[in-house]
């Protein structure tokens, strides 16, 4: 029996099976493409930090032990994981979490019938596959309504004809100017949560930082550059929010004291 599901990146896969990894009561293969396969207890693990690049993917380790996360950077490799587990394991689960609400989307079982997990590339996203046994099948995974992710929609600016009247073009007024109403369509919008983007953005670019230095004396191309250019549109895109958020919260205070 198989489930599939959408992931896209930054959406996160949550397994409450570290403790049990640790302590090898349940171990679990992964392997990128047809690459090599790896115990992410052994192999993977690492005491020196709590988050893994692999890949394609982070997988990053709750503080307290009890979680492993998986969540796609980019849509590159396939990425396979198969467990294996002792008996007497129970109250495991996997829990999808969009990255657009932070909210558990779905919730599947990891016990003894879960067979394994695939993420396959599917242009902007990922189809998440996970396989369980027909024959000792006991329980369906839990899979609440699906909630579909709203994408911030950009506004459509449509291009003004002039009329034409007896061969000659009559020029209409403009309402705004093209400008001012990209400023006020700023204004309007939420910058409480660009503001979370961008911490998330620049906690990213400080993990993939250390990459670099173990790449950076090798025969690869550089990207040194490449990050120096998305440091500079963080900054900018700081400097934009900060601007916005000052200009509502005098708007506010003018509305507010009139």
């Amino acid at each position: 029996m198989i489930f599939e599901t959408d992931l896209f990146v930054r959406d996160t896969l949550r397994i409450n099976i570290l403790k049990e990894l640790m302590a090898g009561n349940i171990s679990l293969a992964v392997q990128l493409d047809n690459g090599a396969i790896e115990s992410y207890a052994t192999q993977i693990h690492s005491d020196m930090g709590r988050v893994k690049v692999y890949g394609n993917f982070n997988m990053s380790e709750s503080t307290d032990g009890e979680v492993l996360t998986i969540r796609p950077i980019s849509v590159d490799r396939i990425l396979k994981a198969v467990p294996a587990m002792s008996g007497g394991i129970s109250g495991k689960k996997m829990e999808l979490v969009r990255s657009s609400t932070k909210q558990v989307e779905n919730t599947y079982p990891f016990d003894e019938t879960f067979m394994g997990l695939e993420l396959v590339p599917s242009e902007n996203k990922y189809i998440l596959r996970l396989e369980y046994a027909d024959s000792v099948q006991t329980e369906q995974p839990v899979i609440q309504e699906e909630k579909p992710v709203v994408q911030e929609e950009k506004p459509v600016i449509q291009e003004e004809k002039p009329v034409i009247q007896e061969e000659k073009p009559v020029v209409q007024e403009t309402v705004k100017d093209e400008k001012v109403q990209k400023i006020e369509e700023e204004l309007k919008k939420d910058y409480t949560a660009a503001q979370t983007q961008l911490e998330e953005c620049k906690t990213q670019l400080e993990i993939d930082k250390r990459v670099l230095e173990y790449y950076k004396d090798k025969d690869v191309k550089p990207v040194e550059e490449i990050f120096k250019e998305i440091q500079q549109k963080l900054d900018e895109a700081e400097k934009q929010i900060a601007l916005f958020i000052q200009a509502q919260q005098k708007k506010t205070m003018e509305i507010e004291g009139s």
